[in-house]
């Protein structure tokens, strides 16, 4: 059985962007500055994007402190 290396997050908005990340709001209202490096296929995500998923490593989620 193999686990996956990326966590699903329902976000509320992608409140800014930087060259190396976006600023997540999540639904819980918490912001949270995420690397492109750590989100599987960033460049499918825009700055002000709106109620979404957005999938990043397992290792960063634990750095957050979000699951």
């Amino acid at each position: 059985m193999t686990s996956s290396s990326w966590i699903h997050l329902d976000f509320k908005e992608i409140v800014a962007e930087t060259q190396k990340a976006f600023l997540i709001r999540l639904k819980d209202g918490n912001d949270y500055w995420i690397p492109f490096s750590q989100i599987a296929d960033y460049e499918s995500y825009n700055k002000k994007d709106k109620d979404g998923v957005i999938s990043i490593s397992l290792w960063m989620a634990k750095q957050l402190g979000v699951m």
